[in-house]
């Protein structure tokens, strides 16, 4: 599923599960901050190899157009927090117009 735009919810909760499974939503939400410059050489591969990661896997689950409006963003948190921050109910009315959707669909 690709997000759009339209579809934040199921895509979260998708992307969250995916990312969670493969060890790197600590990555995406800075939970894993990125090791000291004085860390040994392999943590540090280690990190960047799976920022690399979760970067490319967010933005394999966007549309052409989402990955237009993020193409600016250095790395998977950087990328998701400007999700979250543009699509995420943040009000009781948000809710309520999310609510709405949702029973329409049904």
């Amino acid at each position: 599923m690709n997000f759009n735009g339209k579809n934040y919810a199921p895509w979260k909760a998708r992307i969250k599960t995916l990312l969670q499974a493969k060890r790197l939503w600590g990555i995406v939400t800075r939970t894993e901050l990125p090791p000291r410059r004085d860390a040994r050489p392999d943590v540090v591969d280690s990190f960047w190899s799976r920022e690399h990661e979760a970067t490319a896997f967010l933005m394999t689950t966007l549309s052409d157009e989402m990955v237009i409006a993020v193409s600016n963003k250095t790395c998977a948190y950087e990328i998701f927090e400007l999700l979250e921050k543009t699509y995420e109910p943040r009000n009781w009315g948000s809710l309520c117009a999310l609510r709405e959707q949702f029973v329409t669909l049904n």
